[in-house]
């Protein structure tokens, strides 16, 4: 299935009241895992790539291997950038594939996170 939105996934769950679960990864080996235990459980999954995996991979492999997972299975599964302080980032990430974001401005001066949060 292709990748989804977290709006369209969360829309659903609020209206249907059930939980969607989230995954920090790191390894090639956590996605599979994850995406695995999903399909069998028959839910959606959030794939959230932070810190060390954005650092090790980038936004383009990152999100290459989460949509090629995604394809394989027939939930939705969000791939998501999790705690990005770069817009930069955030914007190479949306370009590279990932259907959600999460900027995290809070080492920032609060005027600062403001703004950028308000892009």
């Amino acid at each position: 299935m292709p990748l989804v939105s977290l709006t369209d996934v969360l829309k659903d769950a609020q209206a249907k009241k059930y939980a969607v679960p989230g995954f920090n990864f790191h390894l090639y080996e956590d996605l599979v895992a994850i995406v695995e235990a999903a399909q069998e459980a028959r839910s959606p999954v959030i794939l959230m790539a932070a810190g060390t995996c954005i650092k090790h991979w980038g936004p383009t492999l990152a999100a290459a291997l989460v949509k090629d997972l995604a394809d394989r299975v027939d939930i939705p599964v969000v791939a998501h950038l999790d705690h990005a302080s770069s817009l930069e980032l955030i914007f190479k990430s949306i370009h590279a594939g990932f259907t959600s974001v999460m900027y995290d401005g809070s080492m920032l001066p609060v005027e600062e996170n403001i703004a950028n949060s308000k892009i």
